[in-house]
């Protein structure tokens, strides 16, 4: 090997290129990918992309909105994550970064040039990278209106996927009326676009139960039913294949490229067991 092939920074980050997600979440994938191709052309769609810490929720989301997305000229995606609070903001920076300065100003050029521009994202047309640090450091109290409009200036020129991540770290350190307060936020940012949005949000089992627990409530204000009854894709942990796949991919990176036959090497059949099974041991309890 030239070098330590496991990366300083998460497998799951934003902005890591890992195109062994393609092997390791191959069925996943497929499924998410035909989930979008059914729901272009028609109105809301939740679904929850389920499993527990650890399982690759995350990594997943972030592939397939970066990568398999792409080739739906009609869908544009955006990946948003919660912070440590139920506080919006986080949300709408990660969204708003994820997005970055190029898409917004094309964006608001082809408006301008309908004579549809919404005065707020005016600048765009004279000075677009002004205008995006504004847009990023907006007040707090207007940065769910002006996300609301920049969702409903882009879904006039294609459908919205919006995959919101990090639910799970924050939820069970949460009040009930803070809860109650999260959901009916998605519930409002989904009356904003009149429905038309796929959302996608990571949670876990915890979560989910408590959905279905307080369902009534929920609807008792006028929240809709598919939060408390969505289509869940169930993550599960790696199994031992996938986990020696991984490992392998990795290896790959950095290899003295025909040294070894062995394509584990320096590991062996019996370490990737080891590994996996110790992995195994530090699960969290479901």
């Amino acid at each position: 090997l030239i070098r330590n092939p496991f990366p300083a920074i998460p497998i799951t980050s934003t902005w890591s290129d890992q195109p062994f997600f393609k092997q390791i979440f191959q069925e996943e994938l497929l499924y998410l990918e035909k989930t979008i191709k059914n729901q272009l052309n028609k109105n809301l769609k939740i679904l929850y992309i389920l499993g527990e810490r650890g399982c690759g929720k995350s990594a997943l989301l972030k592939f397939f909105l970066r990568e398999v997305c792409s080739s739906f000229k009609k869908l544009t995606p955006i990946y948003a994550k919660l912070g440590s609070s139920h506080s919006f903001t986080p949300l709408y920076n990660s969204a708003i970064s994820w997005l970055g300065n190029d898409f917004i100003h094309k964006l608001c050029l082809r408006r301008f040039s309908r004579g549809i521009l919404h005065g707020r994202f005016s600048d765009f047309i004279w000075d677009p990278s002004r205008a995006y640090v504004n847009l990023i450091f907006e007040g707090d109290r207007a940065k769910f209106p002006v996300f609301i409009m920049l969702l409903n200036m882009i879904r006039d020129d294609s459908k919205v996927l919006l995959g919101i991540d990090g639910l799970d770290n924050i939820f069970e350190g949460l009040s009930q009326m803070q809860r109650i307060d999260i959901i009916y936020g998605f519930n409002r940012l989904i009356d904003g676009v009149g429905e038309d949005i796929i959302l996608f949000l990571t949670i876990n089992n915890h979560i989910l139960r408590w959905l279905k627990i307080n369902r009534v409530t929920l609807e008792s204000l006028n929240i809709r039913s598919l939060f408390s009854e969505p289509e869940v894709l169930l993550i599960k942990r790696l199994n031992l294949a996938k986990a020696r796949e991984l490992i392998i991919q990795f290896l790959k990176m950095y290899r003295i490229r025909d040294s070894f036959m062995d394509e584990l090497f320096p590991f062996t059949e019996n370490a990737i067991r080891l590994i996996h099974e110790a992995s195994d041991e530090l699960q969290p309890n479901r």
